[in-house]
C-alpha cells in the first residue's frame, strides 16, 4: 500500500454503518454502499463518495501518494463479487502528482450469488484515502442485503452512469509499441489520446506522459536496470475525452 508522505490524521477515520443510504457524520466526505439492479443472476452494488471542494480520493494506483481503494464483501450465498474503477484524472502538488478522484466517484461493484433465487446478506467493508492539505484514512462497513427482485432500484441510474465510466477493453490496438529508452517508455499510438496511466510493475511508478501527436514518452521512476521493465507486460489505461480504453502491451 503505498501511503502519502502528507500528515495522516487517524483519529479523523470513522466508519459508516447503516443501509444502503447510510452516510457518515458531518465530514469533508462522505461514503456509502449502494444497491442497484439484479438481472436474475448477478446484482449491480457500488461505493460511493462524495467529496467537499479541494478533497480527493484515489485510483486504483495512486500515483506519488495516497491509498488505492479497496473492498471487501462477506456473506452466505455469495459466490464472487468484483469491483471497478471509473477513468480517473491527474492532480499535482507540492508532494508530487497522484492520481484519483475529485468532488464525487463511484465504484460500481459486481456480485454473483450462489443461488440466484436466495437474497444474499452481506457485511461490506472498504477502506479508501481522501486528501486535501492533510489525508484522512477511511475505513467503512456497512451491512446490505441483495434481494432477488428483479425491479428498478432507487441507485439503479447512478450505479449505471459510473459503470459507463469505467474503462473497456480496447476494441484494438492503440498502443502499438512500447519501447523502453535509457529510462523512459516511448509509445507508438494509433491515435492521439489526453493522458495515459500506467501499471504493472510492484517497484517502479510511471510519471505523467508527453505526449506529442501519436508518440508518448513516460518517465520510469526506480529504474535499475533494463531487465527490470523488457520484456514485461504493463497494462495502459487510455484517456481518449471522456472515454477510457485499457490496452496490455510487452515491453521491448
Amino acid at each position: 500500500m503505498i501511503i502519502s508522505r502528507r500528515q495522516f490524521v487517524l483519529g479523523s477515520a470513522a466508519t459508516v454503518l447503516g443501509n444502503a443510504h447510510a452516510f457518515a457524520q458531518p465530514q469533508p466526505w462522505q461514503a456509502a454502499f449502494l444497491l442497484g439492479s439484479f438481472d436474475g443472476m448477478k446484482y449491480q452494488a457500488g461505493l460511493h463518495v462524495k467529496l467537499e471542494p479541494k478533497w480527493k480520493t484515489y485510483w486504483r494506483v495512486p500515483g506519488s501518494g495516497g491509498i488505492p481503494p479497496s473492498i471487501n464483501l462477506i456473506g452466505e450465498n455469495l459466490k464472487s463479487f468484483v469491483f471497478d474503477c471509473p477513468l480517473p484524472q491527474r492532480f499535482r502538488g507540492e508532494d508530487g502528482e497522484t492520481i484519483g478522484y475529485k468532488d464525487e466517484v463511484l465504484f460500481p461493484i459486481v456480485v454473483e450469488p450462489i443461488d440466484a433465487a436466495l437474497p444474499i446478506d452481506i457485511k461490506a467493508s472498504a477502506f479508501i484515502g481522501v486528501c486535501d492539505t492533510i489525508c484522512i484514512p477511511v475505513p467503512i462497513e456497512q451491512a446490505m442485503t441483495f434481494q432477488p427482485v428483479l425491479a428498478s432500484q432507487p441507485n439503479e441510474i447512478i450505479i449505471q452512469n459510473w459503470q459507463m465510466r469505467v474503462p473497456r477493453l480496447a476494441p484494438e490496438a492503440v498502443v502499438l509499441s512500447a519501447t523502453l529508452v535509457e529510462k523512459s517508455l516511448v509509445l507508438q499510438l494509433s491515435k492521439p489520446v489526453d493522458d495515459l496511466f500506467v501499471e504493472g510493475s510492484a517497484t517502479l511508478s510511471f510519471s505523467a506522459p508527453v505526449i506529442t501527436g501519436n508518440t508518448a514518452t513516460v518517465a520510469v521512476n526506480g529504474l535499475k536496470s533494463a531487465t527490470d521493465l523488457i520484456g514485461n507486460t504493463l497494462k495502459f489505461t487510455l484517456a481518449i475525452g471522456a472515454t477510457g480504453l485499457e490496452q496490455s502491451v510487452i515491453v521491448v
